[in-house]
């Protein structure tokens, strides 16, 4: 009796950590999602007029959620030290403060905005908005097509670890 109960642990467990990971692969494309509605906001609202960075960053913070959230509010405190500190440091030092899942090329793609934000007129951010929300737009796509085969990928091959470990300690 001891033994099914611990196999039942065992495979049960090991079922959790291929939801972990699934889970955070779902958190990563969320975050992504919301980057991409970041820039597309901040382009219309820089088309349409030129709102100061810190109404900017109030308002991102405002339509996103948990680390992205987190992220925004963080560049929005250290506003602040514009002064002292380029944009382009402060964004960078959002960036690394919060605690994104997403991945380094991603992670470069949203930086790259903090060198042009603020600094140049407003057709080069509105262009350089667009260009990244393509960007992300294109990645989020090819994610979300491999996240439906990978979670079956990763539940499966989670419980077959798990069976697999059962078998071999009975």
């Amino acid at each position: 009796m001891l033994h099914l109960i611990g196999g039942i642990c065992v495979i049960v467990g090991s079922a959790a950590i291929g939801l972990q990971v699934i889970t955070q692969r779902r958190k990563r494309l969320d975050e992504l999602n919301q980057f991409l509605s970041g820039c597309r906001l901040m382009e219309r609202e820089l088309s349409c007029r030129e709102p100061d960075m810190a109404d900017l960053l109030d308002q991102l913070a405002e339509h996103s959620e948990g680390m992205v959230r987190s992220f925004f509010i963080t560049c929005r405190q250290e506003l602040c030290d514009l002064g002292s500190r380029s944009f382009e440091s402060i964004w960078r030092g959002g960036l690394r403060k919060s605690e994104l899942c997403i991945r380094r090329r991603e992670r470069t793609l949203i930086t790259a905005l903090g060198a042009i934000l603020g600094k140049y007129d407003r057709e080069a951010q509105c262009a350089a908005l667009n260009q990244t929300a393509s960007a992300l737009e294109l990645l989020l796509r090819r994610e979300q097509a491999e996240e439906q085969k990978q979670a079956k990928l990763y539940m499966t091959l989670s419980i077959a670890g798990g069976m697999l470990l059962v078998v071999l300690t009975c």
